[in-house]
């Protein structure tokens, strides 16, 4: 039964970023950004990076009602071939970065 449940998970996961990918696409101008948005002393990612696209991925997830977790953003790495701990690491700037708590404070 929990096998069942992680390859729905996974493929949630797979069909959101598929979605991702055709929205990146359609918007596919990688610009360098001569001001990157900075908040809470953090920058955003430039365009057309593996970074950003971690965080376009975390906004997504967000936008959809479903905070983004360590745990989640190593299966959602590994299936679509990014390495795990830079997306753990990008997840630790992007909550900074919207003033969201740690998993530990939440």
């Amino acid at each position: 039964m929990a096998t069942n449940f992680i390859e729905q998970r996974l493929e949630n996961l797979e069909k959101r970023l598929a979605q991702l990918e055709r929205e990146r696409i359609e918007d596919a101008r990688v610009e360098t950004e001569a001001n990157p948005e900075i908040r809470n002393g953090v920058k955003r990612p430039r365009e057309g990076t593996k970074c950003r696209q971690v965080w376009d991925a975390m906004d997504k997830l967000f936008a959809e009602g479903e905070t983004p977790t360590s745990k989640l953003m190593r299966q959602l790495a590994l299936v679509v071939n990014w390495n795990p701990n830079n997306a753990t690491a990008e997840l630790s700037g992007w909550r900074k970065f919207h003033g969201h708590p740690t998993e530990r404070a939440a």
